[in-house]
């Protein structure tokens, strides 16, 4: 009887075939995964590096030592904190940060691929003035902002019954609706109005309001203002009939509220300066402060700068 072809020869090479497969896998699985890992942590820790610094510089200075922060910033975001910082690119209004590491492959190297690989990421984060931003639904003039100091805290009386500053002449109020004060924007549910300086076609964007007393948010709402800080539009012109109200907003600016006096309820908070404290029949006022300071959730660009920037990144 003939005897079979032996076919353990063929076997052991299909096996190795086999095994060559599964170490292509492995490496693909596993090194290629790390590579991805790496590339996100990278592209966190640049995109952390480059809004760091544009916030520096968007508040007024820039940090004396950029690559310092910058690699603070990458490696925090990095788990191995193995990343250097390969350039800092300055621009007028913006940084861009390039940051590299190094992957040591486990696998990929006896497929051929290397023993280890480089992994780069890259971003970019500009500053402007703010040209749009849903902020509380408060509009204050320009005039009467350009009669502060950044820091000096003011009482704006937008209806008073009292003789409470030369605001009202000096920026060219009427006696009961004060351009020279503030006013209140259309609101949506969360207390929060949706304004820009421009519209799509570059004309200026009009905002419908209520220059009187009465707040478009609720107690609930408005409990609790005093001591924060607040980003809202800045108008320079105010047109109106009755309680109806239109707003050119100019730009925006950060308010800190230290005592207010509303409506509706004749709702107060704070302490307040000295001059008239009651909130009753006419008397409604907001006071506090303006501040330079930098706003992360705004547009970019179109405002008018009243010390209010906002950061994003771009690239």
């Amino acid at each position: 009887m003939r005897r079979m072809k032996d076919d353990r020869g063929v076997t052991a090479v299909f096996t190795a075939i086999v095994i060559v497969m599964l170490m292509g896998l492995t490496a693909l699985a596993v090194d290629v995964g790390a590579l991805w890992w790496d590339k996100k942590e990278l592209q966190n820790g640049a995109d952390a590096a480059a809004l760091a610094l544009a916030q520096s510089c968007a508040a007024g200075g820039c940090e004396a030592d950029e690559n310092a922060m910058a690699e603070q910033y990458a490696d925090n975001n990095k788990t191995d904190s193995a990343v250097t910082v390969e350039r800092i690119v300055r621009g007028v209004n913006f940084r861009t940060v390039d940051v590299v590491s190094e992957r040591d492959f486990w696998f990929a190297s006896v497929m051929g691929a290397g023993s280890s690989g480089s992994v780069r990421a890259s971003a970019t984060a500009t500053w402007d003035v703010i040209g749009g931003a849903s902020t509380l639904p408060l509009a204050v003039s320009e005039c009467f902002l350009e009669r502060l100091a950044i820091g000096e805290t003011k009482r704006i009386f937008i209806k008073s019954s009292n003789d409470a500053s030369d605001d009202e002449a000096e920026c060219g109020g009427d006696p009961h609706y004060i351009p020279g004060g503030f006013g209140w924007l259309d609101a949506n549910d969360d207390c929060e109005a949706s304004t820009e300086v421009y519209n799509e076609d570059g004309t200026r964007a009009i905002y419908d309001g209520d220059p009187g007393n009465n707040a478009p948010c609720s107690q609930s709402q408005l409990l609790g203002l005093a001591g924060q800080t607040v980003l809202v539009p800045v108008f320079d012109q105010a047109e109106w009939q009755g309680n109806n109200g239109d707003f050119y907003v100019l730009g925006y600016a950060q308010f800190t509220i230290s005592a207010y006096c509303f409506s509706p309820g004749n709702l107060t908070s704070g302490g307040g300066i000295a001059g008239p404290t009651s909130c009753t029949g006419s008397d409604r006022w907001l006071e506090g402060s303006f501040q330079e300071m930098v706003s992360l959730d705004a547009e970019l660009g179109g405002g008018e700068d009243y010390g209010a920037r906002t950061v994003q990144l771009t690239n």
